[in-house]
């Protein structure tokens, strides 16, 4: 995922800043304008870094260097939307897209709503979870205030990312991972106390170690998108089948650019797959395991295969099916007179 590759410019960009934060050298501005500049071509939204950026600046940097920062700043934006001008033919037109997405054609308001639409607290339960803030509540309010004030540029950065993200309809745990290295920035200074007072806060202290280790071993061997990768390996495998044919409101991840072959992927409306019969039914389907649930699969269709999730995949259905429904298991069904010729 692009937000993973994304993580390591992020833990840099945000490293220089807190060095600049500290020791008040123009040189680590630059280094972290760079950085940051680097992850947005992964992650346009990343780009909200320049508000901690720009706190930073205003705090400790003169204001004579200023204008040198606003230039090398116009310098890195140009230079950042070269890659989209030479792939996709305009400036950058990743930018354009996300903003034109979610905030333009992405209107649940008016039912115009291509993913599912999730409320502005969705992401809380992640944050808190990721962060292991839970573990750091009831410590000296001297404790927490002095972590607070040692990690206020990564603060800004992951609650301004953090606000921004629950503001906009569309939300995925994934667009999460940038933030990833700015929570390990802000908890450290936390979790170095409770390690040096391992022995006050014993089970403190195990608590966060057994349950690192805990999730280490469940997500480790998981694959991400394995309902998906599954289903491309047997189309990969099946030379026969030159195109599926799914619902059209039914969010489905079929990555046909990493067959080997021209690849087609049709849509069809409720209506059309209610009325489909053996006249015409076309080649393959895919379902997802809630269309099944809901009924929405049409009689007569054969199932030929099924791509289950990975674990923590499946776990997340399991805990919130309703938002999580496009992790669940995918099945590949053919037509009637494709059995028979075969």
């Amino acid at each position: 995922m692009f937000e993973s590759l994304a993580l390591p410019l992020v833990a840099l960009f945000l490293s220089h800043l807190q060095k600049a934060y500290f020791e008040k050298k123009l040189i680590n501005i630059y280094y972290a304008l760079f950085f940051l500049c680097l992850s947005c071509l992964f992650r346009p939204q990343i780009g909200l870094g320049i508000l901690a950026l720009s706190f930073v600046i205003w705090k400790v940097i003169p204001f004579k260097h200023w204008p040198w920062i606003g230039l090398y700043s116009l310098l890195l934006l140009f230079l950042s939307g070269v890659p989209d001008w030479i792939l996709l033919g305009e400036w950058h037109q990743a930018l354009k897209g996300y903003l034109s997405f979610n905030l333009v054609e992405h209107n649940p308001s008016k039912g115009e709503s291509m993913f599912g639409v999730s409320p502005w607290y969705t992401y809380l339960p992640t944050f808190l979870a990721a962060s292991w803030i839970p573990f750091f509540i009831f410590l000296k309010k001297e404790t927490l205030k002095k972590s607070f004030l040692l990690t206020l540029p990564c603060w800004i950065f992951t609650l301004s990312f953090l606000v921004f993200h629950s503001i906009i309809p569309h939300k995925e745990e994934r667009f999460l991972i940038p933030i990833l290295g700015g929570v390990l920035f802000t908890i450290y200074p936390l979790w170095d106390y409770i390690v040096d007072n391992s022995g006050k806060y014993k089970y403190r202290f195990m608590g966060i170690v057994c349950l690192n280790l805990f999730v280490l071993f469940l997500s480790f061997p998981a694959m991400p998108q394995k309902n998906s990768l599954s289903l491309i390996r047997h189309l990969e495998k099946s030379p026969e089948i030159a195109a599926v044919t799914k619902r059209r409101k039914t969010q489905i991840l079929i990555p046909s650019a990493l067959l080997s072959r021209d690849f087609k992927i049709r849509k069809l409306t409720d209506k059309k797959l209610e009325n489909l019969n053996h006249e015409n039914c076309r080649g393959h389907y895919v379902f997802r395991y809630d269309d099944l649930v809901k009924g929405r699969v049409p009689n007569g269709l054969k199932k030929i295969a099924e791509f289950s999730p990975s674990v923590v995949d499946a776990w997340v259905v399991a805990l919130n099916p309703k938002r999580n429904a496009r992790r669940g298991s995918l099945s590949l069904y053919q037509c009637p007179e494709i059995q028979r010729s075969q």
